[in-house]
């Protein structure tokens, strides 16, 4: 696959990050009912749009926005860093999660959530690490 076509899915994936991480704050209870906990929850997420709009600059001249690969790689690792440092309570407590996501189907289904917000992470960081950039002729 081309490196630009594999910015475009990075991107892709990128955006989709902050509806998924919603939905895990959501199961776990973080924003409850009401316009403050939501509107925080919003403050927190906003920033992961900025990797995904970088991408999309990769995506349109990966040269010329070549500058913000470290921006979207420091967004991705540091993402990665805090998500296993928040697993490590639950690892601890797996009867905690339990109660938390109401039963444990529920906590599964949010264990396979945020597994799937490190894969996005690893596929983003992966994208930004392999390949090479072609001069323009």
């Amino acid at each position: 696959m081309n490196l630009r076509w594999r910015y475009l899915a990075a991107s892709l994936l990128a955006f989709a990050k902050p509806f998924l991480a919603g939905t895990v704050a959501f199961r776990l209870g973080f924003a409850e009912k009401g316009p403050f906990p939501e509107a925080f929850l919003r403050v927190l997420l906003f920033p992961q749009a900025a990797a995904a709009a970088c991408f999309v600059l990769l995506f349109f001249d990966s040269l010329a926005y070549r500058t913000y690969k470290p921006l979207a790689a420091l967004t991705h690792a540091g993402s990665l860093a805090a998500l296993a440092l928040g697993a490590l309570p639950a690892l601890k407590d797996t009867q905690a999660l339990v109660l938390l996501a109401g039963d444990a189907q529920g906590a599964a289904e949010t264990v396979v959530l945020y597994l799937g917000l490190a894969l996005i992470d690893l596929s983003c960081l992966a994208i930004l690490a392999t390949g090479k950039e072609k001069p323009r002729t």
